[in-house]
């Protein structure tokens, strides 16, 4: 959906004067209907110093004039949104719409070959911190069956609820001088 804070250029970039008619940002018309937004946009990108670079990237970055949900389909056929969940609900509760879609965004990335050949790699830290053991084990079952490889960084207790689900597991253990990794075998 548009962008609240950015709405008005929204509203010029799909002005109906400027996608049908092929019009630009200095065409006469275009430009007297939009002249605020016009000039507010160059003022932002004028700004010198450290913050001129930020706000290019900003500016020149289309997903600033969006706002961006997941939508939480229920089994009864309502549905609801992240935003608000995310206010309402435990950590855990939050945290699995976020692995499932990042876990989607990176398959699609991956199987579209952007940027090449891809190893389809992804890292998560602090994994499921906040999670319990069954939206865990739910979890890792569907990122089990994407086309993965799947490094994840979690806190030591997570690891009985983790480990099972993993081809490999490794302990990286620290004093305070030196760090030590040994491969972990689960004694069940």
């Amino acid at each position: 959906m548009p962008s609240k804070k950015y709405r008005n250029y929204y509203e010029m970039i799909m002005d109906d004067f400027n996608v049908t008619q092929g019009e630009s940002l200095f065409s006469g018309i275009f430009h007297e209907a939009h002249k605020d937004v016009i000039e507010e946009l160059f003022e932002q990108l004028s700004v010198s110093g450290d913050n001129s670079a930020q706000a290019l990237d900003e500016f020149t970055d289309y997903r600033t004039y969006m706002d961006y949900d997941i939508k939480i389909i229920h089994n009864d056929g309502t549905y609801s949104y992240y935003s608000k969940v995310c206010e309402e609900k435990s950590g855990g509760e939050t945290q699995t719409p976020f692995y499932v879609t990042v876990a989607a965004s990176f398959v699609q990335l991956y199987s579209n070959n952007i940027g090449g050949e891809a190893a389809g790699l992804v890292l998560f830290d602090e994994a499921f911190n906040n999670m319990d053991d069954e939206r865990i084990g739910g979890v890792l079952e569907f990122l089990r069956r994407l086309p993965l490889q799947l490094i994840i960084a979690a806190p030591p207790d997570k690891i009985q609820y983790i480990g099972p689900a993993m081809d490999e597991v490794m302990l990286v253990m620290t004093d305070q001088k030196q760090s030590y990794v040994e491969e972990y075998h689960n004694a069940v």
